[in-house]
Order: C-alpha cells, then structure tokens, then sequence
C-alpha cells in the first residue's frame, strides 16, 4: 500500500502492534513492535500529539491506543 511505503519503518511497526489490541503500555509496544523503547516513547508521544494515539492514564501508567483503528486497517491494507 502507499501509506505503507510513505511511513517510516518504526513508526509503521508501532501502527501496525497497536491493531492487535486496544490499549498498550509503552514497553509492550516497544516489546512487541521491535523497536527500541527510547524511540519507541518518541514516536508514541510524537503520534499521540499527532491526534493518531489516544492517550489514558491510570494512576502513574499511560495506556495508549490508535483512534481510528478501522481507518488505519483500511489505508494499511488490512493486513499485518
């Protein structure tokens, strides 16, 4: 897809680890996308002040999320 190829490789791997399931913590998305956690808290903040994350705090913790899930899933391509 398009989208695929004009989106850094890290941040397309963030995009794509958060498909699977609602709401990450930052190391999980570091774990699962492969991407090195210091970068990873980057370009999730960078993302989340992008309006493409959703942020939700529980106590101490932040829970992120992507906004328009089935949006991204389309313009991705549907697939992993």
């Amino acid at each position: 897809m398009l989208l695929a190829k004009l989106l850094d490789k890290k941040i397309l791997a963030i995009i794509r680890t958060m498909l699977d399931d609602d709401f990450f913590h930052i190391q999980q998305i570091a774990e699962k996308s492969g991407v090195p956690a210091s970068t990873t808290f980057r370009l999730v903040n960078k993302l989340a002040k992008q309006g493409i994350l959703k942020v939700k705090t529980i106590g101490k913790f932040k829970l992120y999320t992507l906004t328009e899930k089935d949006e991204i899933k389309k313009m991705l391509g549907g697939t992993k």
